[in-house]
């Protein structure tokens, strides 16, 4: 692959760009988190890696060197939308020890020796091309990029954010998860901020606008408890109990009857030994959904465990006195 045609993003040459589409906004900042698909190639053309070949963008924060350095000083240049081809000198790639994988098959009659064999998938010393894609920049956008959206943007914006939170969260990725509900959140926040100097209650807008502004809000509110409730899931699934607690909390002051919230906050109540409110909770849910094995195989749970206090506190009590 020649090289000519690309311009030097460091001073030794290691890094190599060649714009293929010009993106637009502005470049990413130090630790915010990009959203990138990418094919890595080696010197003879063979594909190494391939996020579009998974079917799911790369998602990492600049500067956090959780990718390799050639990716994370090309991203700092590109905009959203950009695509560009890059040239990556061992130094900027995978160095003197390349990249190794397993053996995707091996037979049973194979021997340990054959079972712990590691192929390489890019040599060590090797020079590697890549092509990549700016997707999307995450709790990136300014004030006043937000400002200048309209309600039905902003919606838009956060519902899709909220969907990318739900794909992360069935894959396991509880912090990535979090963190597109939260900017998800953030937009929501801002919702009716003013725009171009209107009115911040009307937005300068007639009595029809007006109308379809408070159907617009109902959805918002809606998002809101879904978004809350599921950052409480985020938590609870890292036995971060108490975050768990809050955030529950937080989406039961917008919705009372959240059969989801409920649940949420009772099983962090019991893992926080608050077994009473716990089960104020849980009876609450019950109520409301009387037919839900779930919470039912939780409240029986949860009488065991108030069992098993109350011996412990009458044995307790007993042995004050003895």
């Amino acid at each position: 692959m020649r090289s000519e045609s690309y311009h030097n993003l460091t001073l030794d040459g290691g890094v190599k760009k060649r714009v293929l589409k010009e993106g637009n906004g502005t470049v990413p900042q130090a630790n915010q988190r990009v959203w990138i698909h990418y094919v890595g190639k080696l010197e003879n053309g063979e594909i190494f890696d391939s996020s579009r070949g998974r079917g799911q963008p790369l998602s990492f924060r600049v500067g956090k060197r959780s990718v390799i350095l050639g990716l994370e000083i090309l991203v700092a240049t590109m905009k959203v939308g950009e695509v560009c081809a890059a040239i990556f000198t061992p130094e900027y790639a995978f160095g003197s020890e390349g990249r190794k994988r397993r053996l995707a098959t091996l037979d049973k009659k194979d021997s340990k020796k054959d079972r712990n064999k590691r192929h390489y998938q890019v040599p060590p010393e090797a020079t590697v091309f890549f092509e990549v894609e700016l997707i999307e920049l995450a709790a990136s956008t300014p004030e006043k990029a937000l400002q200048s959206l309209s309600p039905e943007e902003k919606l838009k914006r956060a519902a899709e954010l909220k969907d990318r939170g739900n794909s992360y969260y069935k894959e396991l990725k509880f912090i990535l998860s979090r963190e597109c509900y939260e900017e998800a959140l953030r937009i929501l926040e801002y919702f009716w901020h003013p725009k171009n100097g209107t009115n911040n209650q009307t937005n300068g807008h007639d009595e029809a606008e007006e109308w379809n502004r408070r159907n617009i809000q109902d959805e918002v509110n809606s998002m809101k408890v879904a978004i809350l409730s599921n950052i409480a899931l985020t938590y609870f699934k890292q036995d971060r109990f108490q975050q768990a607690e809050q955030y529950a909390t937080a989406t039961l002051k917008l919705d009372s009857s959240n059969v989801k919230a409920l649940f949420c906050r009772g099983r962090a109540r019991m893992q926080l030994a608050e077994l009473q409110s716990a089960k104020e909770d849980l009876l609450q849910a019950a109520k409301l959904q009387p037919q839900n094995k779930d919470i039912r195989r939780e409240l029986d749970e949860l009488q065991k465990k108030m069992v098993k206090y109350g011996k412990q506190e009458k044995a307790t009590y007993r042995a004050m006195f003895e």
